[in-house]
Parts: structure tokens; C-alpha cells; sequence
């Protein structure tokens, strides 16, 4: 049974890229060591396939402890190598990690007794991590111990790849990085030569080193030593898929530190690619989401930083580590906070504070800042000054735990008499500050009580006026608001006296004619012959139907002053245009012996609005009857000027206008007295609406009103 046991080991460590088998039907074989032969096939393909799923982990659990089961009295060796199966199992689960811890031990004691220093490389190795993962460092410290004790004894290569792995570990995780450096920079020495002598040895172990001394530098501030390792490290990642994962997120990191966040979402983008459905890779991904957004919070882009940080819960939840889980919510409250929305970043911050102590306590200080400024922001001064207080004494506690950090590597490196006596003093030193730092600490408390004191009136002052100004804000929204009414009712006023204005001005002229022809109908009825009362009756029929053109003309432009008043754009033929508003001005024409006639049409259609239109040029063309010298004639013109702008054109020959009054007529917007052409306001309001300019020439030769369309 020892014989099948060590064949069975050897297979279990020297793993090649292969394919997972069905789980077994043992029912098809009838004596137990073929059945344990078959389970044992079967963990081994799933460990050389790399337990990737969790499926997998599961999988092998059930069918490790079914191996277990069939062991009998003589089977311990069988019953080793399935026992760290179950371990390998809850381990790549990343759920069960105190199972995978009990059953490595369990593993540990029976290699020990079964005296397989092999195996017990490979255990202590296993356990070195989780030790560290779970927080159990004395069981730790106490491990290190003994495999220093064993790598500097050893000859046997093999054994000193796995030791000194270990023991670099073991120093990385104590923050002494120049040792970490070395042991791991001799363990890809002794994986090489291992691999040189044993071409199955793994080579993604040696990437995996290559990664950690990229990460250290990265700790380090040493950026870019740090990618020249990770380089280093992806050519040994052909087959370990979570491997290329750890390496793709450590990229992501160190390109978000050297503000390179474009090549760091590269390498985001590559993780999500890798991934399969069912994984036991959350825990990077939500460490790869927690970076980005802390990159994006730091920018103060906190739409990107809440999508990041959510998906960084999401992965963590979906990781089942506790650590993951309590760096999540710590990242998640941290961006609700400069988002404004402190109370719910509270409650994200005290979820993370509840276990953070246990894994950072670096962490745990930060969050009891953060507390304790977000509960100061809610008004919550009990909460905030708890809050600072437990920050307060964490600090003390890192600062002493610092300096016996330092004294314990001094004391390490220093072996001889001289600086054994150096570090009694310092320990002298450190004792007399320790005392110096109890009575700074009763100082502190002092000045504390102060400081919260003075800290409370001084809030207590800032609340008032705090609601002195919500009070002024408000009483300045009403004023704005009752500014706001003042403004519309003084356009409604300026509307109406428009309308007053332009009924006296637009309605006179067609009223007048309407009178004057009804009152000699009146006075000398028969008098008048048939005929000059036919061309009396015509008269009156046209003046009544400019008379109700006008008044159409006057509800439109009403209309036009509305809110929400829409343009019927449409394409107009000039010509047509020209004739309607000539046929509308021929009586008043006539009464003047001016002739109204078609110019130069250089433009033939254009996009606007007919009816604002005609009213624009009616009035055009009434100002140029009522200013133009008896006899002459009047000529409407349209073209494109050079600049491709499109014009409508009103030429007459009447009293030079000065400049100043041109000037005047074009910035007006009131009527100063009845000869002051009010009609120009209307012109000057449509054209607005219809992109329109007016333009005012006048000379000894013609005055000419051009409209200008943009």
C-alpha cells in the first residue's frame, strides 16, 4: 500500500495540462481499490485540469471524502492523499477556508507520522497561506519557524522550492520587502534547476513569483520595476487561467498608479474575457473594480467611481471573501460620500468597520475617520466624537506596534555586542517614550474636551447661520419670484399698449376711407350719378376688405406674441407675394398718385412664413406710400446678396432720413408720436421670429428698407 502511495503522490505534485473526467459510477467496479483508484483518477483530473470552477471544488470534496471512506485499516497512505485532497477542494473554493485548514492539519499529522517530507512541504506551504488569510498568526509564526528551521538544513532541491516560497511569504506579509526580494528570487532559482532536472515541474509557479516581486516593487513606489516583473512573469502563464487573471489585475493597478488608466482598462477588459460562469476569480475582480474606483473618486468623477465601486461589491459578494467584502463596502461608502449621499455611506462604512479590524488595522483607522467626518456632516456629534476618539487610541496603538516593528528588525539585523547594547537603549527609549506618550495621551484628552467644547459652540453658531441663510435664500426665491411676475406683467403692459398703438396706426387709414365714403353717400345722396355710386360701392368694397385683412394681420401678429407660437414655414413665390401686398396698398397708392411696381427678382422662392410675411411688407410698403413724393413710384426687389444671404427690398424716392434717425427708428421699441412709423416695431418684432434683419439706407437718389434673412 506505501508503493501505491508513493506512485499516487508523485502523479498528485507533478500535474500537466489536461481534461477533467466524469464523476465516477463506482457501481460499475466491485472491490474498494478500484474504486479508490477511480475516485483518485478522477481528484487528480481535476486538479492537473486546475481548480478553476466551483463546481470542480466541490466536486472533489465529495469525492475525496468518498475516498476516505472506503480506506480500511492499512490504507493510511490512501487516506493521506485524499485527506489533502478535501483540502485542496474547500481551499480553491475560497468559501470554506477553516475546512480546508482542519483537513490540511489532519493531512500534516498523518505525513508526519507517515514521515513524508515531501508532503509536508506541500501542507505547510498550504497552510502558511491560509494562516495568514484567516488571521491565526501564532499558529503562523510558529510554522515559519520550523520550515526555516528545515530549508536551512536541507539539501534536497525540491524541498527548498517549496520552503523558501514559504518563508517569502511569510516576510511579505510582515511588510519586510528587501527579505521578501531575496527568498523569492531564490526560489525561481531553485524552481529553474528543479525544472531543468524535472521537465513536469510547474511553470506557473514561477509566474506567479514573478508577479509577487512585481507587486512588492509596485508597495514599494518602484513602478515601473514593477511591470518589468509582471512582464517577466506572463510568458509562465500559458495554461493557469486564474494565474493571467492576478497578473492582468496587479497591471491594472500599477497603471492606475502611474495615471495611465486607459492601459489600465485594458487589462480590466482582459480579466472579464477570462472568466467563466461559474469562477473562483470574484475576489480579483473586485479588487480590479475597487482600484478603479478609488482612481475615479480621486479624480472626483464620481459617476464612474459608483459604477466601479458597485460592481466591486457585486464581485465580492459573489467571492465570499470576507476581506473582499469588507474592502467593497469601505470603497462603495467612501464613493456615496463625495457623491453628497452621506447617510447611506454610513452604513457602508460601518458594515466594512465591523471585520476590517481583523485584516488591516491601517484600514480600520481609516474608516474610523471617515466615520467620524461623515457623522459630523449629519450632525451627529455623539457618533463623530466616538468615532475620533476610536481613531485617536488606533493611532496610538500603530505608532507603538511601528516602533517595536522597527526595534525587531533592528534587533535582527545587528547581531554583535555593540549593536545588541544599541538596541537596549532603544528599547530604554522606546519604554521612556511609551511613558511620555501616556502623559501626552492625558494632555490630548484634555485638549480634546477643549477642543470638542469650543468644536460644539462653534456648531452651535454655524446652525444659526445656517438657518439665517436658509431664510435669506428663501425670502431671495420669493423676491426673485414676485421679480419674475413683475417682469411678465410689464410685457403684458408693453403687449397691450402695442396693440393700442397698432390699431390707431394699421386700422386709421382703411377706417378714415370707410367714413369719408359713407358720409358723402350721406350728405348729397342725389347728387351722386350711377356711376360715381357704383365706383363709390366699389371703393367701399375694397377699404372693407383691407379693412378685414387688417384685422386678420392684427389677430396674427396678437397671436404671434403668445408663448408657445409656432411658424408655418413654407416655400413662397416671391412674385405672388409682391402682387398680393401691391393689390392690398392700390387704393392708398392711387390717393398719393404713387405706383407701386415689381423690380429686379433675383430671388424667385423662399422659406418662411406667408402671413407674417405680408404683414411685414404691407407695412413696408404703407411707410414708403406715406413718405414717398406725389408721382413717383415705388419698386419691390428681391436677390442674394454675395455672402449667399437672401433679401426683400422696398425702394422709394422721399425726404432724405438722417442718420440719427435711422439709428433711432431701428433701436426703438416705443412710439414717440404718430409720424415716428410705429409700423416699423411690428416689422422689427416679426422679423425676429422669421431670422429676419432690417436694413435702412437713405440718399438724395431713393431711400431703400431692405429685409436681410440669416
Amino acid at each position: 500500500m506505501k508503493l501505491l502511495y508513493v506512485f499516487l503522490l508523485i502523479t498528485l505534485f507533478s500535474i500537466s495540462v489536461g481534461v477533467a473526467q466524469e464523476f465516477p459510477d463506482l457501481s460499475k467496479y466491485q472491490t474498494n481499490r478500484e474504486k479508490m483508484g477511480m475516485l483518485y483518477n478522477y481528484c487528480n483530473s481535476l486538479l492537473t485540469k486546475g481548480l478553476n470552477d466551483r463546481q470542480d471544488c466541490s466536486n472533489m470534496v465529495i469525492a475525496s471524502k468518498m475516498g476516505i471512506q472506503l480506506c480500511k485499516n492499512g490504507d493510511e497512505y490512501v487516506s493521506n492523499l485524499f485527506t489533502i485532497f478535501v483540502g485542496y477542494g474547500y481551499e480553491f473554493e475560497r468559501v470554506h477556508l477553516d475546512s480546508a485548514i482542519y483537513y490540511y492539519e489532519k493531512g500534516l499529522d498523518q505525513s508526519r507520522r507517515l514521515k513524508f517530507d515531501f508532503n509536508i512541504d506541500r501542507i505547510t506551504e498550504r497552510l502558511n497561506g491560509l494562516y495568514f488569510d484567516t488571521r491565526r498568526l501564532k499558529q503562523r509564526e510558529e510554522l515559519i519557524a520550523v520550515m526555516r528551521n528545515i530549508l536551512d538544513t536541507t539539501t534536497n532541491m525540491t524541498r527548498k522550492v517549496v520552503l523558501s516560497g514559504s518563508v517569502s511569504e511569510y516576510y511579505l506579509s510582515v511588510a519586510k520587502y528587501e527579505e521578501a526580494i531575496k527568498f523569492n528570487l531564490k526560489n525561481i532559482e531553485y524552481q529553474k534547476l528543479n525544472f531543468a532536472k524535472n521537465k513536469t515541474a510547474l511553470l506557473d509557479n514561477i509566474g506567479s513569483k514573478y508577479v509577487q516581486i512585481g507587486s512588492i516593487f509596485n508597495t514599494m513606489g518602484q513602478y515601473n520595476k514593477a511591470i518589468e516583473y509582471y512582464d517577466l512573469a506572463g510568458p509562465y502563464f500559458k495554461v493557469y487561467r486564474i494565474g493571467k487573471i492576478t497578473l492582468f489585475m496587479n497591471y491594472v493597478l500599477v497603471h492606475l498608479k502611474l495615471d495611465e488608466v486607459e492601459k489600465a482598462k485594458i487589462y480590466y477588459k482582459k480579466m472579464y474575457s477570462l472568466m467563466k460562469p461559474t469562477d473562483s476569480a470574484f475576489h480579483e475582480l473586485s479588487s480590479a473594480n475597487q482600484y478603479l474606483a478609488d482612481y475615479y473618486n480621486n479624480k472626483n468623477n464620481t459617476s464612474e467611481a459608483f459604477k466601479f465601486a458597485n460592481e466591486a461589491l457585486r464581485m465580492a459578494k459573489k467571492s465570499g471573501n470576507e476581506q473582499s467584502i469588507v474592502n467593497a463596502n469601505k470603497t462603495y461608502g467612501s464613493v456615496l460620500y463625495k457623491r453628497g449621499s452621506t447617510k447611506e455611506s454610513v452604513n457602508y462604512l460601518q458594515k466594512a468597520a465591523l471585520n476590517a479590524y481583523g485584516f488591516s488595522k491601517e484600514d480600520y483607522a481609516s474608516i474610523q475617520i471617515r466615520l467620524a467626518v461623515s457623522y459630523a456632516d449629519l450632525a451627529n456629534w455623539e457618533l463623530a466624537y466616538k468615532h475620533a476618539k476610536n481613531y485617536a487610541e488606533l493611532k496610538d496603538t500603530l505608532y507603538q506596534e511601528a516602533s517595536k516593528k522597527t526595534l525587531a528588525e533592528l534587533e535582527a539585523r545587528f547581531q554583535n555586542n555593540a549593536k545588541k547594547q544599541e538596541i537596549k537603549l532603544l528599547n530604554i527609549e522606546s519604554s521612556n517614550k511609551s511613558i511620555q506618550l501616556k502623559e501626552e495621551k492625558k494632555t490630548r484628552w484634555l485638549l480634546m474636551s477643549v477642543a470638542l467644547f469650543a468644536f460644539l459652540s462653534a456648531c452651535l453658531i454655524y446652525w444659526n447661520y445656517r438657518n439665517k441663510q436658509k431664510i435669506n435664500i428663501i425670502l431671495d426665491k420669493k423676491n426673485q419670484e414676485l421679480d419674475l411676475v413683475n417682469l411678465q406683467l410689464n410685457n403684458a403692459n408693453q403687449t397691450k399698449t402695442k396693440l393700442f398703438s397698432i390699431i390707431s396706426h394699421d386700422l386709421r387709414s382703411p377706417v378714415s376711407q370707410l367714413f369719408t365714403f359713407l358720409r358723402i353717400q350721406q350728405i348729397n345722396p342725389t347728387q351722386i350719378s350711377e356711376e360715381n355710386k357704383l365706383s363709390h360701392q366699389k371703393k367701399l368694397m375694397e377699404s372693407a376688405t383691407k379693412l378685414l385683412e387688417t384685422m386678420e394681420d392684427l389677430l396674427l401678429w396678437s397671436k404671434s406674441q403668445m408663448d408657445h407660437f409656432e411658424l408655418d414655414i413654407e416655400e413662397v413665390d416671391i412674385h405672388q407675394l409682391f402682387e398680393e401686398a401691391i393689390a392690398l396698398m392700390q387704393n392708398q397708392a392711387d390717393a398719393k398718385n404713387v405706383k407701386i411696381e415689381i423690380g429686379n427678382l433675383a430671388l424667385n422662392n423662399l422659406q418662411s412664413d406667408q402671413n407674417l410675411l405680408i404683414i411685414v411688407l404691407r407695412n413696408l410698403l404703407q411707410n414708403a406710400i406715406n413718405h414717398s413724393y406725389n408721382g413717383t413710384s415705388i419698386f419691390l426687389n428681391a436677390g442674394i446678396y454675395e455672402d449667399k444671404k437672401q433679401f426683400i427690398s422696398v425702394i422709394n424716392k422721399s425726404d432724405v432720413i438722417s442718420k440719427e434717425k435711422i439709428d433711432e427708428l431701428l433701436s426703438s421699441h416705443n412710439v414717440k408720436s404718430k409720424s415716428s412709423g410705429y409700423g416699423l416695431v411690428i416689422v422689427k418684432e416679426m422679423l425676429q421670429k422669421l431670422n429676419g434683419d432690417l436694413k435702412i439706407e437713405s440718399s438724395s437718389e431713393a431711400t431703400v428698407i431692405g429685409i436681410v434673412f440669416s
